[in-house]
């Protein structure tokens, strides 16, 4: 390693000083993370319309596994203060001295997994906005231009500009110039956002349940959609739900990605995915629950609800109220989902910038403007997801993504126990109970699985295209690394990178094979899921 890695250390201090800004506290972590509870609109409709009446079950089970993720993350992000980007950056400093190539994968699933909900949550904002404001016939929500059609990779998919396209790149522009003023204008923003959207989310998830508008036979008998009751098909079909619920539960750690502009960053990381983590618990258990409980699922198999735009309309006439009540809702829907899509663009933009500064992709998205913010980084996010925009399934593009997400979540769970087996010694401000940390390694084993038998659920070919996109970060390392690089990694990651038995550190290769078992484990555990998927009824 010391041929590959430059050797001059350089202190936490001077990385802030040329680095972003540490001017947050934990509340502003969390606040900047708060619209992680509004990912779960994005499948809200899907899930039921996937698994049967048994979503909301499965929406409470995938978000105690994110949870308990989080709480690794927690571990693993306070080894590194000095560093921004989120988990995937810390969890590649474990796997790097046994697979360099692990890590540009994890930096790169790891944005691949996040960025798409720009997209997602601008087409749903727009989708909502469009249907309130003009009728379903109206030549607004009906005209659309087809610019590619990709229905060989799935029936109907296109690349398309549409009304939805228009006001969707609109809010997206919002965001960025928003974002362009620094994080701590960035995190009053969220905190304005959260309380005109997160709060009447909150409200949405309880009111129905003590209002009387929640029939709870609604939610059972379990019954799988279109299956010949609890055969392979349904089975099938329930991995594939908790799959699909993953990628938005999981979206909780996006606290640590903040951990580099927190003004104590040892204390306060842990305490910013504490308070995340609380408040999806609350909004994944309750609101699936009195959607289902209201619509049943005759109403949510209703083509205006399965696609995903009129659930907007569903919330609002959940809590009544009248037309000026009903636009109010459809408004604090929107705010948010913005508020999601703010989250997202700041954690995916430092995710892109700390992977440049780390040497594992082009250098350019390492640059940072006078506010210290990442704006190379966050105008290659908006330029594309503008692209991914003029997808017209929103569902395929977020399974292709949850591929690489999930596949992040593997890789950074076992990176906790390489961390603890290498640098039994360094000081940890948050350690996990044993417990817990066996719980998160299983659960990375159970990802794999999801991944495998999960993915085809929405469409036949997606896991080897979700694949495909996991590894096609491989060509961009070696120009950036090999050629541009020459071999060697930037000074400012010397420290972090330690030779085989780098005692200053607290560093000693330990692990022997076991990062290797784990790898070939994935790999096994994700043939065997696809192998056994039932995905005709």
């Amino acid at each position: 390693m010391n041929a590959e890695i430059a050797s001059v250390s350089m202190a936490g201090e001077q990385l802030v000083a040329k680095g972003l800004s540490r001017k947050i506290s934990w509340l502003g972590a969390f606040w900047i993370a708060s619209g992680v509870p509004a990912y779960v609109l994005f499948s809200l409709a899907e899930l039921p319309s996937t698994a049967g009446n048994i979503a909301w079950l499965i929406w409470i089970a995938i978000v105690l596994f994110g949870t308990i993720h989080a709480f690794t993350y927690a571990e693993i992000s306070g080894l590194f203060p000095h560093k921004s980007g989120g988990s995937a950056l810390y969890g590649a400093i474990a796997w790097i001295p046994y697979a360099k190539i692990i890590g540009p994968i994890m930096a790169w699933v790891y944005w691949l997994g996040w960025t798409p909900i720009i997209t997602i949550g601008c087409s749903l904002a727009a989708g909502y906005s469009l249907e309130t404001l003009f009728p379903a016939s109206s030549i607004v929500n009906t005209w659309s231009f087809t610019i590619i059609n990709l229905s060989s990779l799935s029936p109907g998919l296109s690349l398309r500009v549409n009304s939805v396209y228009v006001l969707g790149s609109f809010f997206m522009l919002i965001s960025y110039f928003i974002q362009r003023g620094g994080v701590f204008r960035t995190y009053k923003t969220q905190m304005m956002l959260g309380v005109a959207g997160l709060t009447p989310l909150i409200l949405i998830s309880l009111v129905p349940l003590f209002s009387g508008t929640v029939d709870l036979s609604r939610l059972y008998p379990f019954t799988p959609v279109g299956s010949n009751g609890w055969d392979g098909f349904a089975l099938t079909s329930i991995v594939g739900a908790l799959f699909l619920a993953a990628y938005s539960a999981y979206g909780m750690e996006a606290a640590a990605v903040y951990t580099r502009e927190l003004s104590n960053p040892k204390k306060d990381t842990l305490k910013a995915i504490i308070f995340t983590s609380i408040v999806c618990l609350l909004v994944y258990g309750a609101l699936p629950l009195v959607f289902q409980g209201y619509l049943g699922m005759k109403g949510i198999l209703a083509p205006g609800v399965s696609s995903g735009l009129g659930v907007g309309d569903v919330l609002a006439d959940m809590v009544g109220g009248g037309i000026v009540i009903k636009y109010l809702i459809i408004f604090a829907l929107i705010m948010t989902l913005m508020l999601g899509v703010q989250t997202t663009m700041a954690g995916s933009s430092r995710a892109l910038f700390q992977a440049s500064r780390d040497g594992w992709l082009p250098k350019f998205l390492g640059h940072i403007n006078k506010s210290r913010v990442p704006t190379y980084a966050m105008t290659t996010d908006l330029i594309f997801n503008f692209l991914l925009l003029s997808v017209s399934n929103y569902i395929y593009l977020l399974v292709i993504s949850n591929v690489c997400y999930i596949t992040f979540h593997y890789l950074a769970v076992n990176s906790a126990w390489i961390h603890r087996i290498d640098r039994p010694n360094v000081n940890r401000p948050y350690k996990m109970p044993k417990g817990v940390f066996i719980s998160g390694i299983i659960i990375g084993f159970i990802d794999a699985f999801l991944i495998g038998m999960g993915t085809d659920v929405f469409g036949p070919g997606a896991l080897w295209v979700g694949l495909a996109v996991v590894f096609s970060v491989i060509p961009l390392f070696i120009y950036r690394h090999y050629i541009v690089d020459k071999g060697v990694f930037p000074k400012e990651y010397a420290d972090d990178i330690p030779v085989d038995h780098d005692h200053d550190a607290g560093f000693t290769k330990r692990a022997g094979i076991l990062p290797y078992a784990a790898l070939a484990s994935a790999i096994i555990i994700m043939l065997i899921g696809y192998n056994l998927g039932v995905y005709t009824a």
